[in-house]
């Protein structure tokens, strides 16, 4: 495994990781998923807003009409789809943005849902008005200093309570069966705790381990300041032995500080020994813990 490392960001959060590891998120951020594409030019630009367009309007809807409703532009580099949420519903709408920065040539798309009253539609428009302006582009490897989240090559500024999750796989380069996942989302009504989830996990030993699942190592640990439950798995299929490590906090209810977290490191067969990813069991250890004690909530982030 590499030895130089980088400092990324995930939402509100940090964590150090091989130099080229390569992100591939999935973000969330008021109740509205966003998208990140690269390389997108200005006539690309008009160009997916156009045809995305043509499509809502060429698609029917079962009561008549098109699926499309209205489009308009929050800033020339702004503009909003209006459509059905689907051909049956005549009760959601649903919002596509696209918010254009022509000098880097990135584009975020924004897809969120809404109902289908003057009221709520005005709502909508006002916040799409707000994060318009909250919105930029960042470096791939920049570290925000102020308050907000980051989101493949974005930054949206601020600290109100909203919505938000960061879905995140981080490759390995270099590596043929380990994976690495992240996961954070803002919850109200925290699940169980993995510890109690996993109580009735057999503990067990590589070596001496039969068929099934076994806890190499099971309790609390805290990370990014948080107490949550650590769990080492190995399973046995055959002979052939797995690993799954992982590091969960349940989350505080209503808090971007501390959202639901986990961090989960998968190793397939093979993963683990000569010829594999990692010579060891215990050097996939350590590079584990160091993982879980990168882990840290980005200062001014909230």
């Amino acid at each position: 495994m590499q030895r130089t490392v980088r400092t990324i960001c995930l939402g509100r959060f940090l964590m150090v990781v091989p130099q080229d590891a390569r992100v591939r998120g999935s973000y969330v951020t008021a109740g509205t998923r966003v998208l990140t594409h690269v390389g997108v030019s200005s006539a690309g630009f008009a160009e997916d807003v156009s045809g995305r367009q043509a499509e809502l309007q060429a698609a029917a809807h079962d009561e008549g009409g098109s699926m499309f409703v209205e489009r308009y532009a929050l800033t020339p580099l702004h503009e909003v789809l209006v459509s059905w949420a689907s051909s049956a519903s005549r009760r959601i709408y649903r919002y596509e943005e696209f918010q254009h920065f022509p000098d880097q040539q990135v584009l975020f798309r924004f897809d969120g849902n809404g109902t289908a009253t003057p009221r709520a539609r005005a709502n909508a428009r006002e916040a799409q008005a707000r994060f318009s302006s909250a919105m930029r582009v960042r470096s791939a490897d920049e570290i925000p200093k102020q308050a907000g989240f980051c989101i493949e090559r974005g930054f949206i500024a601020g600290a109100a309570l909203n919505r938000e999750e960061v879905e995140a796989g981080i490759e390995l380069r270099g590596t043929r069966g380990t994976q690495l996942a992240f996961t954070s989302f803002v919850t109200r009504n925290p699940e169980p705790s993995l510890m109690v989830r996993a109580a009735e996990i057999p503990m067990g030993q590589p070596d001496s381990v039969g068929e099934g699942s076994f806890a190499l190592r099971r309790g609390q640990r805290t990370a990014a300041g948080l107490q949550g439950t650590e769990l080492l798995l190995v399973e046995n299929d055959d002979d052939e032995l797995s690993y799954e490590f992982m590091w969960e906090y349940s989350g505080t209810p209503d808090s971007l500080a501390a959202p639901f977290l986990k961090l989960a490191l998968s190793l397939e067969p093979g993963a683990v020994g000569p010829g594999g990813d990692f010579s060891e069991l215990k050097v996939a250890m350590a590079f584990w813990d160091g993982l879980v004690d990168s882990l840290r909530l980005r200062p001014g982030a909230v």
